[in-house]
């Protein structure tokens, strides 16, 4: 459901469709297109106009939904209690059987505490600290490469002006 688009864009549109899309985001274009340019365009903007079914719920209730980026399982506790219960079934497993398989799961759901909970909850803050911490190096280390660089183009420009014949 957080990934659900509320109205899809598709090659199934009436180019009058298209049209009228492209118009109520405010894209003007001066002479007739063809479908396949008209979707092209849809394409360029569709991305800034996506909205998702969990984005417009919170938002009814002044809610705003945050997304975890990509690839990074470390920021969600989820994945931690996941583990618990993934690790459960792993190592008590021995039939393969569906039915032995979902009651090792309620176990290993069962197997998770409140103070685990919490525990996985700060271990993502920890996380999320590095993270910020690494971002604000990095960005700290480019904006000084930057300036020393800025510097160094300057000073080469002042001393050739120092230096020349006139």
């Amino acid at each position: 459901m957080h990934r659900t688009i509320l109205s899809k864009k598709t090659a199934a549109w009436k180019k009058e469709d298209i049209i009228n899309w492209l118009k109520s985001k405010d894209i003007v274009f001066d002479k007739p297109m063809v479908k396949f340019r008209l979707l092209d365009k849809v394409n360029e903007i569709k991305p800034l106009h996506t909205k998702y079914v969990i984005d417009e719920g919170a938002l009814k209730t002044n809610r705003h939904v945050l997304r975890l980026p990509p690839y990074h399982a470390e920021l969600n506790p989820i994945e931690l209690t996941l583990s618990v219960v993934k690790n459960h079934v792993k190592q008590n497993d021995a039939t393969f059987k569906l039915n032995d398989v979902k009651k090792l799961l309620i176990e290993g759901v069962q197997k998770v505490t409140s103070d685990m909970l919490a525990n996985f909850v700060c271990h993502t803050i920890k996380e999320e600290d590095k993270l910020y911490e690494i971002d604000f190096i990095t960005e700290n280390k480019l904006d000084n490469e930057e300036s020393h660089s800025h510097n160094i183009m300057t000073i080469t420009g002042d001393t050739s002006s120092d230096f020349s014949d006139e």
